[in-house]
């Protein structure tokens, strides 16, 4: 299985970390968010990561240059000049992946508990969403089979739902983790910078588009009163793989 690293945001939740640095160098417990990833990656057999960058690109491209593990195969997926938002920046990184490869797509600000290899082997259909259960207004709706149908924006009452999909059984939220096939990741619909949901719905109509509710430890290390939550999630769960 390759890999994707989502490093291009602007960190603005962060901004008080992020005026001199990206996001993905912000450190939790010692270790920059971006290091960490690649270190649990490496640990569960992944070899070859793509990282996309744009919010002081050069700052993680001399990370990864300087990278103390010389066995991890690292390719940039350059938005110094647009920043391409989830879906435009996935659909970028397109050539880099082949048609038999399995892609875990990470954002570098979540940390969790999730066994990669599991991920790999109970991969179906094109673009597989880890999702949970968890607070938050904006749900992905599923059928009975997991299969995306539809989204809701609990307190706007906003819906969007899959053209000729099955009636909703479940709704969940992203987590930011999901598992791609290569050949799918380069017909995602939309052109240039284009948010990642609404691309999927679109893309549900023709393509097995799947979620996998999976019970995990998670935080999503975008706020400022999260870091300290984070690290002690960190310490916890996390610290085995940052060998």
């Amino acid at each position: 299985m390759k890999a994707m690293i989502f490093a291009a945001g602007l960190g603005t939740r962060l901004k008080d970390f992020t005026q001199d640095r990206p996001k993905a160098l912000v450190e939790v417990g010692g270790y920059p968010l971006l290091d960490a990833q690649i270190r649990k990656m490496y640990a569960f057999g992944i070899r070859e990561i793509v990282v996309n960058v744009h919010h002081f690109a050069e700052k993680v491209v001399d990370f990864l240059e300087n990278y103390p593990n010389k066995n991890i195969r690292f390719y940039i997926s350059d938005e110094s000049d647009l920043l391409l938002d989830t879906g435009g920046g996935l659909k970028n990184a397109a050539e880099f992946f082949s048609g038999k490869d399995k892609v875990l797509l990470h954002n570098v600000d979540v940390l969790s508990d999730l066994d990669f290899q599991k991920l790999e082997s109970d991969f179906f259909g094109d673009f597989m969403m880890i999702v949970k259960e968890r607070e938050s207004a904006r749900k992905l709706l599923f059928d009975e089979e997991m299969r995306l149908c539809g989204w809701r924006n609990k307190d706007t009452g906003h819906e969007i739902m899959v053209v000729g999909a099955q009636k909703e059984a479940f709704e969940f939220s992203y987590s930011g983790i999901a598992v791609a096939s290569g050949d799918f990741i380069g017909h995602l619909p939309g052109e240039d910078a284009f948010p990642l949901v609404p691309s999927l719905l679109k893309a549900a109509e023709t393509y097995d588009i799947t979620g996998k509710l999976i019970p995990h430890q998670w935080i999503d290390v975008g706020k400022l009163h999260e870091l300290q939550i984070a690290e002690d999630h960190l310490n916890t769960y996390f610290k085995r793989w940052l060998i």
